[in-house]
């Protein structure tokens, strides 16, 4: 009970602007981390669609392997939807 009164008085006395918006975070952290990982993040124009020369997609994850079977799983129906198997 004492956690949770204090807790509600740190929460009501703090001052919080919310001066950005969710995509404006999304963007500036994704910056971030494109940049700690040595990375220039890109432009909307820099990016390309040619997929033609992509001959192979590895789906890997560190939690396990049921889950990249899931996601893999879940990766090559959305790219048959998207009508790009060979």
């Amino acid at each position: 009970a004492v956690s949770f009164v204090a807790a509600a008085i740190l929460l009501k006395t703090s001052k919080v602007k919310e001066d950005d918006d969710i995509e404006a975070a999304t963007r500036r952290m994704h910056d971030m981390k494109a940049e700690s990982k040595g990375a220039t993040p890109l432009a909307a124009g820099d990016v390309s669609n040619d997929l033609s020369h992509v001959r192979k997609i590895i789906v890997a994850c560190d939690a396990g392997m049921g889950s990249s079977a899931m996601g893999a799983g879940v990766l090559r129906k959305k790219v048959q939807d998207a009508g790009l198997t060979n």
